[in-house]
């Protein structure tokens, strides 16, 4: 314990110093009560310690508490000495339960290292780094932090600056969701078009604009692509549209002079809300399909027609075990005496049972080994007729292949050559 003054100039000394130490007191609990300062006690181990933010004139506050970013200060183990309103809203949590905290509550645990790796005193200044607070409601918030070191009231302290992401986040999810959909109409290989609820267009794929002739965009899907459904109505974009599953037809479009042939789908495009924002519409040409088709069946038409005027039997028989000889015109029954259906499917059910014993085992290894080579074969052999008689017969045949090789079936032709 110091000693007590005795003397006369020892007690005014005292009595000065006591003074200053007064005022200085009174002058700081002047600025906490008018605002002019932010104050917080703090309780340790040497007792309860006063920290104050001074020096904050009105202007200067009025920017803190108006900036968009978070700003705070703390002491070096964490502990919120200020925080402005900014701060609190990110949190979602009253102002007051922030202060005198400790900052690492409100970060998320995957954070919290990384935090005090820059609240360590041998922490770079202006360090900075992106991490994730934890507000109120359980939602992750993506933070920019900005962390510098300064004195306070003689105390190593922390100022802090915190950037909000969540709408930069958003803006980036955003613009590469529009990049990630302007490559798919690029690229894609059908013509794809997306209208408003009105049925305006509002984006149009290159196949799209190449099939308008142009740029369809801001005109009517139904003035854009006058399509015409097979029984003459006509589609439109947003009549079209159900809410349940995807439409898909057929439908018509002419355009300078020339008609396409077109597999029109109709999506139901929809918000976050399941609200109707308008549709989806893609068109597949399929004009050169419908031309391959018709010439299939004409190509079809014109080999049934060959088949039923040729003058022997032809046929299908299939290599699998257990397979029904096809017969393509109506030659079986003058040739053999049976009808078709009793060759298919009766007790005879191909022409090999009708072959003469004697004949019947070198035709089955010609065709083995005509298999076997991937090549054609011609037989000679004798039948027996319905009625008894003996017939003799010249067989053509031909495997046919799949794509690994193994055989499907033989094609062939048999001729009365009695």
């Amino acid at each position: 314990m110091p000693n007590k003054p005795t003397t006369q100039p020892q007690l005014l000394a005292e009595n000065a110093d006591l003074r200053t130490r007064l005022e200085k007191v009174e002058t700081t609990l002047s600025e906490i009560l008018s605002g002019e300062s932010d104050a917080l006690f703090v309780a340790g181990v040497g007792g309860a310690q006063l920290f104050t933010l001074k020096g904050a004139d009105q202007s200067y506050r009025t920017l803190i508490e108006n900036m968009s970013e978070g700003a705070l200060t703390l002491t070096a183990e964490g502990l919120i000495l200020y925080a402005n309103r900014r701060f609190a809203g990110m949190l979602g949590t009253p102002l007051e339960k922030v202060i005198g905290s400790d900052i690492s509550n409100w970060f998320a645990p995957e954070s919290r290292h990384a935090l005090q790796a820059l609240l360590r005193k041998d922490a770079a200044d202006n360090h900075r780094e992106e991490l994730s607070l934890a507000a109120a409601d359980g939602i992750l918030v993506p933070v920019y932090l900005s962390v510098s070191r300064l004195v306070l009231d003689e105390i190593d302290s922390v100022c802090m600056v915190v950037t909000d992401l969540r709408e930069q986040k958003c803006n980036e999810a955003i613009l590469a969701a529009e990049k990630l959909s302007n490559a798919i109409l690029e690229q894609a290989a059908d013509a794809i078009v997306i209208c408003d609820e009105t049925g305006r267009i509002m984006r149009a794929s290159k196949q799209a604009q190449a099939l308008f002739g142009n740029n369809p965009i801001g005109q009517l899907f139904e003035q854009a692509f006058p399509l015409r459904q097979l029984d003459g109505a006509a589609l439109s974009a947003v009549s079209a549209i159900d809410t349940k599953r995807s439409l898909s037809v057929e439908a018509k479009l002419e355009r300078n002079g020339q008609e396409f042939d077109l597999l029109v789908s109709v999506g139901y495009l929809k918000g976050e809300l399941d609200e109707l924002l308008g549709s989806v519409v893609t068109l597949t040409d399929i004009t050169e399909r419908k031309q391959m088709e018709t010439e299939l069946r004409a190509s079809e038409l014109a080999y049934r027609t060959l088949a039923q005027n040729m003058p022997g039997m032809v046929y299908r028989v299939f290599v699998r075990e257990g397979e029904r000889m096809q017969f393509y015109n109506a030659m079986p029954v003058l040739i053999t005496g049976y009808a078709v259906d009793e060759l298919a499917t009766g007790p005879v059910c191909s022409i090999e049972p009708l072959i003469l014993d004697e004949d019947r085992p070198g035709v089955m290894a010609e065709v083995r080994r005509a298999i076997a080579g991937k090549r054609a074969f011609a037989v000679e052999y004798r039948l027996k007729h319905k009625d008894g008689g003996i017939r003799w017969m010249a067989e053509h045949g031909m495997p046919v292949y799949g794509a690994n090789g193994a055989p499907l079936y033989i094609d062939g032709v048999i001729f009365d050559i009695t």
